[in-house]
């Protein structure tokens, strides 16, 4: 009966540590070291603007759905107006992109910034080709 009532008292602490270790949450400011594009329907108008986001510019999180392979978050432009929110889905696996601060994420711009492409309104993060530093063969010694 001790066992039972120690290891269910347990079980809210153990839950909320494996929730503290994931990030970003909802509410979270993340910034992306590449340039990000959506459209957006004017108030009062139905055709489409294009906007387009800056690398480093800090976005907060506002859902956050799956955290398996086919994840899907969406992060607004704090800078946009309260009347019109804009808003970004980012799907598939950001986290080698996501930086806590402006200058993590300047200094990841400046050595390789992301590559970024858009499907409808997915943002899709291209995944650099695997590069292996040394040869498969080893060339031949010069006689």
């Amino acid at each position: 009966m001790t066992r039972t009532l120690v290891c269910l008292c347990l079980l809210p602490v153990l839950s909320f540590a494996d929730d503290e270790k994931l990030w970003p949450q909802k509410g979270d400011v993340v910034y992306v070291p590449g340039e990000l594009h959506t459209q957006v329907l004017a108030f009062m108008s139905f055709d489409p603007k294009f906007h387009s986001l800056e690398p480093c510019k800090p976005l907060r999180v506002e859902k956050w759905k799956g955290r398996e392979a086919n994840k899907r978050l969406r992060v607004l432009d704090p800078a946009s107006s309260t009347m019109s929110k804009i808003a970004y889905d980012l799907c598939g696996d950001w986290s080698a992109v996501f930086y806590r601060s402006y200058d993590e994420c300047a200094e990841a711009l400046r050595k390789s910034p992301a590559q970024i492409v858009t499907e409808g309104r997915c943002q899709q993060l291209v995944k650099p080709p695997e590069t292996n530093p040394e040869p498969a063969v080893a060339p031949p010694s010069p006689q």
